[in-house]
């Protein structure tokens, strides 16, 4: 669909002003990327139909004058183009990070993708090109394809660290992240941006277990060590009656701890010292309620 939008020098003003501010890796496609996003990266939702104004340019009388739908995006349109726009040009730098580095399974498809976009038409209708759709599912399918070809590379040297019940065994390859993943049933299943950072060594995954089976899963930045995530099987947020041990593993494996992590006293105390979680299961404890408060 073709409108006659009368700010189309700013739509392109603001697609220059995101390519400019792309990573450098992106500078072989600028051309192509530039036309595929004049062409495919207007959305006529976010154009509304208006009149000409005095302040105008000539060709918009006129085709006002001949019957001719004028178009024009505002303020609020092109803000909603600019976040279209920058979005995408993330996706296509993406794409071009993967063109580029060489061994990656998908790199001679990343630099076809790209060497496609100037030649793609946009469907009469008004409809998305089928390629918008590869673009957007790319960077995923592209960290699937190097995640499946790396995972058993090893990314660390093995380390097991052990304080009161708690053994923490390092993950050594994506293979061991993955299956931690399912085994916690969390999001390192399933293949991640996160997963590029494990792999590139900028984050340690550790599987933390007591006698009888995984407490947690922890996330940790080396050099020096920092605890910035921990979650329990389920990505349950507490380890409880493991407070305590958890503190003197950290400290036996010279760890700090980020202050996004949060425990709850309850993961401090032993099971028997913990109050129900609802004010319903206090029904549980009639017998003896009575004594109890006496004895306070």
């Amino acid at each position: 669909m073709t409108l006659n939008l009368i700010d189309t020098p700013e739509f392109h003003a603001l697609i220059d002003h995101e390519l400019a501010a792309a990573a450098s890796v992106l500078s072989p496609w600028l051309p192509g990327a530039r036309s595929f996003l004049r062409r495919h990266l207007l959305d006529p939702d976010h154009a509304t139909r208006t009149r000409p104004s005095s302040l105008d340019p000539g060709w918009v009388r006129t085709r006002f004058a001949q019957g001719e739908l004028l178009h024009r995006l505002g303020k609020q349109g092109l803000r909603r183009a600019a976040l279209d726009v920058g979005q995408m040009v993330d996706l296509l730098v993406e794409i071009a990070t993967v063109a580029g580095e060489r061994g990656h399974p998908l790199r001679p498809e990343a630099a076809a993708l790209l060497r496609s976009l100037p030649h793609v038409r946009r469907p009469a209708n008004g409809a998305n090109a089928p390629l918008i759709a590869r673009i957007r599912a790319f960077p995923r399918r592209a960290r699937t394809a190097l995640l499946r070809a790396r995972r058993h590379q090893p990314i660390c040297a093995p380390e097991t660290i052990r304080a009161g019940l708690l053994t923490g065994m390092r993950c050594t390859t994506m293979n061991e992240v993955l299956n931690l993943g399912s085994e916690a049933r969390n999001c390192l299943a399933s293949p991640l941006k996160r997963h590029l950072a494990i792999q590139a060594g900028e984050e340690e995954i550790w599987a933390l277990r007591s006698p009888k089976g995984l407490v947690a899963v922890l996330a940790i930045r080396p050099g020096p060590r920092r605890l910035i995530e921990l979650s329990g099987p389920d990505n349950q947020t507490g380890v409880s009656g493991h407070g305590a041990d958890l503190a003197d593993w950290c400290q036996a494996a010279g760890v700090m701890v980020s202050r996004r992590c949060q425990i709850r006293l309850t993961d401090i105390l032993p099971p028997q010292m913990t109050l129900p979680e609802t004010f319903e299961d206090l029904d549980d404890f009639e017998d003896g309620w009575e004594e109890w408060l006496e004895a306070c």
